[in-house]
């Protein structure tokens, strides 16, 4: 033996192969990756307290939107003396969309500069601040509390000091208006003898307003009618693709696809706008009856072309959450060729403008249907079924996607808008044109949807032929 042999081991070492370094750091990979999912499984109390917090942020922005259906209907001539114009409506129901759009792309530039905490509590502080300098209490509430002087005080701030008549003779509404609502409820309760607390008298009148809502046939089919609209609404899948178009559009093979959803968001301001144009003459059944099929339409072809998208199978994780799992899939890019992507945005589209004219717009005049002694709380109900249902599809979009595939996604919500649009058919009465009193006594015995039809007809009659006589005094 030499003498280098002497120092070289009896039983050399093999060298690791090739594919067992690979199945190595695979392993590896799979056991940070699950480590990575176990971590998602019990969040943390800082979550916790970001979720509520996140949560209350909701439920100011739900506020936001429930009242404003209200205001619009109320509103009129309350700002000036001139009644709300088409435009002023549009402007009124579209800013918040409006400045979300020109804000949103500032605010990213803010946010890489500033930070995101800074810029939330910058938006925090506007919030706060806006609020402060519009919080009026409104005069009717002051009435119904008893202070009549605060009441002429607001009322004179809107108006101006000029306009004593004006105020004086909206205050004796009001005054009316709540007389007659106290008047119902104390013959209501004209066998009680006992002086209740005002929790007791509160919790009283907010009891006669639900049995007003609920056994009054016509209040009850107002309520039908609203949370059935607000319902379709939410349940024919809009809002997922507000919250997941840039992932959809990932998924599919888009390279920028933040500003491929952008489309979606502006094709939606665009057609709310288009919306208020013709609301009135067009009629809010006939919107809709026209709209929803254009939806189930565009939804059936995104359908068909997700049918034609290839999603790699190794994106797909069985055990994955879905939070993760569409973020694997938008990290691996399509491979589909072809015109089917594109076909997915024009779809989506398409959908989003129908969805605008129709569903997005219409569901908000639900004020119109309530009688004053129930209008808050029917539509505070339908408010809630909106949100509600909105939380349904937040909840369901991805698990879905997971569960029966993008094309079982969209359509489904092809058969929810088709069955939305039966219901539309069967019991929305036509309220174009109508007063609260002519809708209380179209709702008063069934859903009258046959009265309402004739009824828009001849009120369209009356009012081309009043156009008609205005061009011919303006000609003379």
């Amino acid at each position: 033996m030499s003498e280098d042999g002497a120092h070289e081991p009896l039983i050399r070492p093999v060298s690791p192969r090739p594919e067992d370094a690979e199945e190595d750091a695979y392993n590896t990979a799979e056991r940070d990756r699950q480590d990575e999912e176990r971590g998602f499984d019990v969040p943390g109390i800082f979550i916790w307290v970001l979720t509520f917090c996140a949560g209350v942020s909701g439920l100011l922005f739900g506020y936001d939107t429930g009242v404003i259906s209200s205001t619009l209907v109320s509103i009129d001539s309350s700002l000036s003396r001139r009644a709300l114009t088409i435009l002023d409506k549009s402007l009124i129901t579209s800013s918040t969309s409006l400045f979300a759009l020109l804000i949103s792309p500032i605010s990213g530039l803010l946010a890489d500069g500033l930070g995101r905490k800074k810029v939330i509590l910058l938006a925090d502080a506007l919030f706060v601040l806006g609020a402060l300098w519009q919080a009026l209490k409104t005069p009717r509430w002051l009435v119904k509390a008893g202070k009549q002087e605060k009441a002429r005080e607001v009322l004179t701030k809107v108006y101006g000091l000029n306009e004593e008549r004006v105020v004086e003779s909206i205050l004796k509404s009001i005054s009316d208006e709540i007389e007659e609502e106290s008047s119902a409820r104390k013959i209501s309760s004209i066998n009680d003898t006992t002086t209740p607390s005002p929790l007791r008298r509160q919790f009283r009148a907010f009891k006669y307003t639900i049995r007003e809502l609920c056994t009054v046939g016509g209040n009850r089919r107002a309520l039908v009618i609203s949370c059935m609209l607000q319902a379709s609404q939410q349940l024919c899948g809009f809002n997922s693709l507000m919250y997941f178009s840039a992932t959809i559009f990932a998924m599919v093979g888009f390279k920028n696809p933040i500003a491929t959803s952008l489309t979606v968001a502006l094709t939606n301001f665009v057609f709310t706008l288009g919306t208020f144009t013709f609301i009135d003459r067009l009629g809010r059944r006939r919107i809709l009856l026209g709209s929803i099929p254009i939806m189930v339409l565009g939804l059936t072809i995104c359908a068909i072309a997700f049918n034609f998208v290839h999603i790699p199978e190794h994106a797909i994780k069985p055990r994955a959450i879905p939070g993760l799992h569409l973020a694997r899939i938008t990290a691996t890019k399509s491979s589909s060729a072809g015109p089917w992507p594109l076909t997915i945005v024009a779809s989506m589209i398409l959908y989003v403008a129908a969805y605008a004219l129709g569903l997005g717009c219409v569901p908000w005049q639900q004020s119109e249907l309530f009688p004053l002694s129930v209008r808050s709380m029917g539509s505070s109900l339908a408010t809630a079924t909106n949100w509600a249902s909105n939380t349904v599809v937040g909840l369901t979009f991805l698990p879905m996607m997971e569960a029966v595939t993008p094309m079982g996604t969209f359509a489904t919500y092809a058969v929810v808008c088709f069955l939305s649009w039966i219901a539309v058919y069967s019991i929305y009465p036509e309220t174009a044109g109508l007063g609260m009193e002519g809708v209380g006594a179209l709702l008063k015995d069934d859903f009258g949807v046959k009265e309402s039809l004739v009824g828009f007809r001849e009120r369209k009659v009356r009012r081309r032929e009043r156009e008609g006589r205005r061009r011919d005094g303006g000609t003379q």
